[in-house]
């Protein structure tokens, strides 16, 4: 999904390699700032919504706005939603080095696909605080939708077949045995 705009705002976006997952695996979600134009963030602070075909497994911190020592990091999660927020400690001078205002990775997000359907996610509600703690404006992606699908299990005359074959090799087996 492509957004282009007009103004300086800053991109937030939630990514995922993967339009379609099966049931039953991890869906892994990335929560990017783009279209940064040289601003530094220094903090943030996201809801991000999801439906009951999804349960929240876990979040990993990026490390632009320093490790678990030069910031707090926090999630809190909800039956349809999660809570992320991080502040930074670190000087505008060190964030510049850290951030270089290009794009950057904010935190990875990972969910299990529990249902068969579509997962859909979006940033419902969002504050960006940049350097000397002013707020950023910031513009965030559409509702991105992920297709859990079922896997494909083998028909039964394919499994019969794969029966048949493995009990052949195993008495043609037994047979060269016998005969050495």
């Amino acid at each position: 999904c492509f957004i282009s705009t007009s103004s300086n705002a800053t991109l937030i976006s939630l990514e995922s390699a993967s339009n379609q997952v099966f049931q039953n695996e991890i869906i892994e979600l990335e929560l990017w700032a783009r279209n940064l134009n040289g601003e530094l963030i220094s903090g943030f602070e996201f809801d991000i919504n999801f439906n009951t075909i999804v349960t929240f497994q876990g979040a990993t911190f990026g490390s632009f706005l320093g490790n678990n020592l030069d910031s707090i990091q926090d999630v809190i999660s909800f039956s349809t939603y999660i809570n992320i927020a991080e502040a930074s400690f670190l000087f505008d001078a060190d964030l510049f080095s850290q951030q270089g205002g290009n794009d950057f990775l904010l935190a990875s997000l990972r969910f299990l696909a529990v249902d068969l359907n579509t997962a859909n996610f979006s940033v419902i509600s969002s504050d960006v605080i940049g350097a000397n703690y002013t707020p950023i404006s910031i513009l965030t992606s559409p509702e991105l939708s992920i297709d859990i699908v079922a896997q494909q299990v083998p028909e039964p005359n394919t499994l019969v077949l794969l029966f048949i074959a493995l009990i052949s090799g195993s008495l043609l087996h037994r047979n060269c045995q016998v005969q050495i």
